[in-house]
C-alpha cells in the first residue's frame, strides 16, 4: 500500500505542474519564467500579432466579470462555466474593442495574480513583467509575475 501511494504522489507531482499549454503565448510565458528570478518577460515580444489592450483575469474571476470587463460575452456555454481555475490566469488580448485571443495559463508556470481586484488591465506600452521566486509548491519553486513599468 505504501509502495502504491508513493507511485500516486509521484505521478501527480510529475503531472501536475506546467501541464499542456493552450496557447504557444502561454508556453513561451513558461519558457520565460524557467530562465528563474529575474527574468523580465515583455508581453509583446511574445506576440505575433496586433493588440491594443490585454486583460489579466485572477483565479475564481466569473464569466460574467470577464464579459463586464471586456464588453463582450464572448465565451462559450462550456468555456470556465464556473470561473477561472484556481490553477491558473485567463488571459485575454483586444483590438479595438474585440476579443482577438484568449486563454488559460497554468499558475505554476508563472503566477500572474500578483495585484489587488480580480484583473489588471495592460497595454503594449506596459505589459513587462519581472518572475520574482516567492516560496515553493508541490511542483517545485514558484514564481510570481510582477507588473514592472
Amino acid at each position: 500500500m505504501k509502495t502504491f501511494h508513493l507511485a500516486l504522489l509521484a505521478c501527480v507531482i510529475i503531472l501536475g505542474g506546467c501541464r499542456e499549454f493552450e496557447s504557444p503565448i502561454s508556453s513561451e510565458i513558461a519558457k520565460k519564467v524557467s530562465n528563474g528570478e529575474g527574468t523580465i518577460i515583455n508581453i509583446v515580444q511574445l506576440t505575433n500579432f496586433d493588440w491594443d489592450k490585454l486583460y489579466i483575469f485572477k483565479p475564481y474571476s466569473t464569466r460574467d466579470i470577464i464579459h463586464k470587463v471586456t464588453n463582450n460575452e464572448f465565451l462559450k456555454a462550456n468555456e470556465i462555466p464556473m470561473g477561472v481555475p484556481e490553477g491558473d490566469s485567463f488571459l485575454v488580448f483586444m483590438k479595438n474593442n474585440k476579443i482577438i485571443k484568449y486563454f488559460n495559463h497554468p499558475r505554476a508556470c508563472g503566477d500572474f495574480s500578483d495585484f489587488e481586484g480580480n484583473y489588471i488591465f495592460l497595454t503594449p506600452n506596459n505589459a513587462n513583467f519581472k518572475v520574482i521566486q516567492e516560496g515553493y509548491s508541490l511542483y517545485g519553486r514558484w514564481f510570481k509575475l510582477r507588473i514592472i513599468n
